[in-house]
């Protein structure tokens, strides 16, 4: 039995098991009614023919990161980091493990939808079902998941079993954040524990959809409701009650009704039976949130791995094997350029880390801030360990970051530098700069080098040498040059065997020769 592994934080360290269910689910009443058959065919089959053990059963997974229409909003890669290692961490101790399948066409996550009327809404089924991946989940993560059942109002996230997808709300996709969890045990047809109370049958206005002490016959609650058979804490109607599955105790939605942190419940509330009920609050299907410690029980796990051994579930390959069930960072992961560094460019920078054992992918940010979410930034997925950005403003500093990952595993970490871009290199040449030269070049076995410059007017430069990796080794702000021929002796000593650039700059106006050094 595959154990339950720590997630190490993205970004920080989370707690696993905090969920976030203060909105809704949006898998209504009828949702889950609609899908009765299969539950009841998957709870046959495990009992019937038993559920393969020991044999981790690996499920394809696709992102949609849908964006408004203007292509603001978009959710990024990190939510999918984010979601992959929760979901992981979640399923990991009943040997079920979620990985990114590439769409055909789409790559590895889609970032090609840009509507409104899926950001906000989901009502354009048209475009999301065009887009949909064929052979695996599809989560489209959005602004607000706005779902159509009882509940008004958005919800966290629901699945749609006429659509056959998970919608979640971009916020609900948080490193240790539990909804997608939920979410993905109703695409493989468990219920809510408390199924059959998503709505308070008297006035859900003005009374939570929870058991509690106003409601008529209190504390007994009654045989049936909403029109479904309330379970019993004898199991003797656990086949026919709320989510059909006998070890699950029964739960009235007292989640919905607890404050936050998954208090034990001691409301009172007793089953038609009049006996004490005692529900299981961190179960993943259940409403209560904060818990610590959320788990599936048994039962539902064999739901699941039966409705993926269905033939109506054919469509996700399990041929799946990591390539890597878990990837270090090393501390030496960023190579070019060094923290800190000048770049002789002013537009372009060209990013290099090494390879990571493992890692198939490596995700690239760049941005003017250490958050990485300004409309400046840039984001990339890139298979090699180099790339060259381009677009960058002058004379900016930058920050960049790097983080290796595969497609099963994306719980590492990344690394973290800055650079900034040179100045703006003008088409035109410094005017009064007639003709400039260094001697000797390549230098060797001198400590100094002469800098020769023929001008035609007095000019004010400034004087700097960069090494090969953008560096700033040398500098002098502010020389007056007279007209005519000048020669200026600039120290070498301290630098190194390499390839150097001399920069002269007036105005704006940027000119550049390359100095080689051989010790």
């Amino acid at each position: 039995m595959m154990k339950k592994f720590l997630v190490t934080s993205l970004l920080s360290v989370v707690v696993l098991g905090l969920s976030a269910q203060q909105l809704p689910c949006g898998t209504g009443f009828m949702d889950q009614l609609q899908d009765e058959a299969r539950l009841r065919a998957n709870i046959a089959f495990a009992e019937r023919n038993g559920i393969p053990e020991n044999a981790t059963m690996y499920i394809p997974v696709f992102f949609h990161l849908v964006a408004k229409t203007d292509g603001t909003g978009r959710p990024t890669m990190i939510d999918v980091f984010n979601a992959m290692c929760t979901m992981n961490a979640d399923y990991a101790e009943h040997d079920i493990q979620f990985y990114l399948a590439p769409h055909p066409t789409l790559g590895l996550v889609d970032m090609t939808i840009n509507n409104d009327n899926v950001y906000n809404n989901q009502s354009n089924t048209f475009l999301m079902n065009f887009k949909k991946h064929n052979n695996a989940v599809n989560y489209y993560v959005v602004g607000t998941a706005q779902t159509s059942n009882q509940q008004p109002g958005g919800a966290a996230a629901y699945y749609s079993p006429q659509r056959d997808w998970v919608v979640a709300n971009k916020t609900y996709t948080a490193l240790g954040d539990n909804t997608l969890s939920h979410e993905t045990g109703h695409f493989f047809s468990l219920r809510h524990t408390f199924f059959g109370w998503e709505s308070d049958a008297e006035d859900w206005e003005n009374q939570p959809p929870c058991f509690e002490s106003a409601d008529p016959g209190w504390p007994c609650a009654p045989s049936i409701y909403n029109g479904v058979p309330v379970e019993k804490a004898n199991g003797s109607n656990c086949t026919t009650a709320a989510d059909l599955i006998c070890d699950t105790p029964p739960d009235y939605n007292f989640g919905y009704c607890a404050p936050n942190n998954c208090p034990p419940y001691n409301g009172g509330a007793q089953d038609p039976n009049c006996e004490p009920v005692n529900p299981m609050e961190n179960n993943f299907m259940s409403y209560y949130f904060g818990c610590g410690d959320f788990d599936f029980t048994q039962g539902q796990i064999d739901v699941v791995k039966a409705d993926r051994l269905s033939s109506g579930r054919n469509f996700l390959n399990n041929t799946f094997s990591p390539v890597a069930n878990s990837i270090t960072t090393p501390a030496s992961l960023l190579v070019a350029p060094e923290e800190g560094a000048v770049l002789n460019d002013d537009d372009t920078a060209e990013l290099s880390w090494e390879a990571v054992p493992g890692a198939t992918y490596y995700y690239l940010e760049i941005d003017r801030t250490t958050t990485y979410a300004s409309n400046l930034g840039q984001k990339h997925i890139v298979s090699g360990t180099s790339l060259t950005v381009t677009g960058l403003a002058a004379n900016k500093k930058y920050f960049w970051r790097v983080r290796p990952f595969n497609e099963y595993y994306m719980c590492a970490s990344p690394r973290q530098r800055s650079f900034t871009t040179g100045l703006v290199n003008s088409v035109e040449e410094i005017p009064a700069l007639n003709n400039w030269y260094l001697s000797p070049n390549p230098v060797s076995g001198a400590d100094l080098v002469v800098l020769q410059m023929d001008l035609t007017t007095a000019l004010s430069v400034q004087l700097r040498v960069l090494d090969a990796m953008g560096r700033e080794v040398y500098r002098d702000e502010a020389l007056e040059v007279p007209a005519g021929s000048s020669q200026l002796q600039l120290p070498l000593s301290g630098l190194g065997n390499g390839m150097y650039f001399v920069q002269l700059e007036n105005a704006g106006r940027v000119e550049t020769k390359r100095l080689s050094v051989l010790r």
